[in-house]
């Protein structure tokens, strides 16, 4: 009789890589497994072209407590929100004299399953309104000349800090809510306000300034449901992001994105800061420049880096957190008609997310950059694009332990040829 040779197990497969994502290296802390909430409203606004500014802006209004709810609820579950988004999925132009826009955005919560040793502390979520004040002042047709934005971010820095104050911790700031000309600050805390994404709010005008316009804003925190005597404190860090826009005639467009984020992320998290939200806090001016045969709009946008360490902790500077950023690429598809142009944005992001949190990435903010690159047609009348955006990322650091004397240590795991 013959034998049958034995058969060798199977290894472990592998997690399937998204396209995307770059090589990663082995990570021996815990995962993160996440859990997406979306939410999709439906917003109109009518306005009115002129040489005038912008004299109302009707907007169809929703009880933003619809999603507080449903986020709140997932605490009870064993998750924490990470990250709260509104992106617009789609976007329709119609009319020539009065300008019809209606559009649909995409609310969406993004919460991690609370790891181990986490589990001991029990948090709440708590939705704070605020609100932005900004003014647009222009100087060519719809902001194809020289541009700028101002914006005052006081009440939502004050906000932070009474909160904190109280045991609170920032999660994120989002804009929210939109409001027309000379509308007092107080009325954007309420949910009647309206909601329009403050980065598309369309401040038309030919010359000079817009109204004065209110931005309404959730800040999203966590209150421990047990009394501790712990509190954090915060560190604002404004950087400048730079947007290039270069068109040479029949040529193309190139965008080029720039910013010193490993700058800041290493200096803080280097000292043993956590890296909590980035904020857009809508102050930025835009620059043409016509040269012959070739046109360069340059975009100088503020962000706020926001950093949390323990107030107990103030004097240990050890590292706890490393950052990545990884950029993806947003496909999204424009068809233009007789009078009529529509846009439509399709995030999709969720795979990438979940991938990187295979190895124990927590995911702190998806960072909508102006830059849009076209693709080419996407069939009769439409063009394909993507919209570049910047993931960021923060995991614990750790270090393997040293193996008992008189033990060699295992082979380092080889890592993929770039």
């Amino acid at each position: 009789m013959g034998s049958g040779g034995s058969k060798k197990p199977k290894p472990p497969a592998q997690p399937k890589m998204v396209a995307g994502v770059p090589p990663q290296p082995p990570y021996l802390g815990p995962p993160c497994e996440y859990r997406m909430e979306n939410f999709l409203v439906p917003y109109v606004v009518q306005s009115d072209f002129g040489f005038m500014p912008v004299q109302g802006m009707p907007l169809t209004t929703i009880d933003l407590n619809v999603y507080n709810m449903a986020l709140g609820s997932l605490y009870d579950l064993g998750y924490r929100l990470v990250s709260f988004s509104v992106i617009p999925a789609s976007l329709t132009v119609s009319g020539f004299v009065t300008a019809n826009v209606k559009q649909t955005h995409k609310y969406q919560g993004i919460c991690r399953k609370l790891p181990e040793d986490e589990q001991p502390q029990q948090w709440s979520l708590k939705v704070v309104k605020s609100f932005l004040p900004s003014k647009v002042f222009t100087y060519g047709l719809f902001r194809l000349g020289d541009a700028k934005i101002t914006a005052d971010s006081n009440h939502i820095f004050q906000t932070i800090l009474q909160e904190a104050a109280n045991g609170a911790r920032l999660v994120c700031i989002e804009i929210t809510g939109f409001n027309s000309q000379n509308v007092q600050a107080p009325m954007a805390t309420s949910a009647a306000a309206g909601a329009f994404g403050g980065a598309g709010a369309m401040n038309m005008c030919f010359f000079g300034q817009s109204p004065n316009m209110i931005l309404g804003v959730d800040i999203f925190l966590e209150i421990p449901r047990n009394p501790t005597s712990a509190r954090y404190v915060y560190q604002c860090v404004t950087i400048p992001m730079k947007i290039t826009w270069t068109m040479a005639m029949a040529m193309g467009g190139k965008w080029i994105v720039e910013m010193d984020w490993v700058g800041v992320t290493s200096q803080y998290l280097g000292s043993g800061w956590r890296m909590v939200d980035l904020f857009m806090d809508q102050n930025n001016s835009a620059f043409r420049d016509n040269a012959f045969f070739t046109s360069k709009i340059t975009i100088n946008q503020n962000c706020i880096f926001f950093f949390e360490k323990e107030e107990s902790k103030m004097n240990d500077n050890t590292p706890i957190y490393e950052a990545t950023m990884v950029q993806y690429n947003s496909p999204g598809k424009m068809t233009g008609g007789i009078g009529t142009t529509t846009a439509t944005f399709n995030t999709a992001w969720e795979p990438v997310v979940n991938q990187l949190g295979t190895f124990g990435w927590e995911l702190v903010k998806i960072l909508d950059t102006p830059a849009l690159n076209f693709d080419g047609m996407a069939g009769f009348g439409s063009l394909s694009f993507k919209k570049v955006m910047w993931m960021f990322y923060q995991r614990k650091i750790v270090t393997a332990a040293a193996p008992p004397a008189g033990e060699k240590p295992p082979p380092a795991a080889a890592t993929p040829q770039q």
